[in-house]
Order: structure tokens, then sequence, then C-alpha cells
């Protein structure tokens, strides 16, 4: 019980690093949302400076979402290399590992007793 105390019960197997801004525009027309995942880019900043200040009837709110770096500028970009965020993960349970060490554990054990049997 102390290691998934200390542990939990999951380990991360795959992980994605990097940035990403999402741009969610809900619309007073009645659609719900729409919701923009860029990919990034140095275009990307000016992307945004140029929306904000556009003027849209339509639109009702604007949320921006930064994921990674420390601060939102001009280097933002460049930040992602020292400073990026999980975007994507796969977990999986300690318990495969347990499966497969007590496996390979039993494979270890009848080899010595073969061995042990020839002498």
């Amino acid at each position: 019980m102390k290691f998934f105390e200390l542990y939990g019960t999951h380990y991360i197997v795959k992980i994605v690093l990097g940035g990403k801004i999402v741009i969610d525009e809900n619309l007073s027309s009645g659609s719900s949302s729409d919701s923009k995942n860029l990919d990034l880019n140095l275009g990307v900043l000016r992307y945004l400076d140029k929306s904000s200040n556009s003027k849209n009837s339509n639109l009702n709110d604007r949320n921006i979402s930064i994921f990674g770096g420390t601060v939102w500028d001009d280097n933002w970009y460049n930040e992602l290399k020292t400073d990026p965020a999980p975007l994507k993960f796969t977990l999986a349970t300690y318990n495969e590992i347990f499966k497969e060490y007590n496996i390979n554990y039993k494979h270890y054990i009848n080899t010595l007793k073969k061995h042990l049997k020839v002498r």
C-alpha cells in the first residue's frame, strides 16, 4: 500500500509537450461555440493581434487560452523549448508492470531450477 501512496496508481507511458493556443468564440446569433485550435508558428502572434482589434457585431464573447511558456509576449514561441506544457499523455496502470514482473520472475526462477538440476 505504501507504494501506491508514494507513486499513485498510474504512470505516464507517452507524453507530448509543447504549446497551444485555443480561441473560443461565442456568437450572439445563437450558435453555441466555435473553437479554433491553431498550429503554432510566428505568424500566430500577428493573427491574434489583428483579430482582437476587429469589430464583429455577431461576436458576443472571446476566450483565449494559452498553454506553455511563462509569459505571453513576442518571445512566447521560443520559451516553449524550455517551458513546455503537457498537451497529450497516455497512462498505464502499475498492474501491467507487476504482471510482466511476475511473468519474468517465474521464468527466471524456472531457468535457475533447470540449471541447478543439471549440475
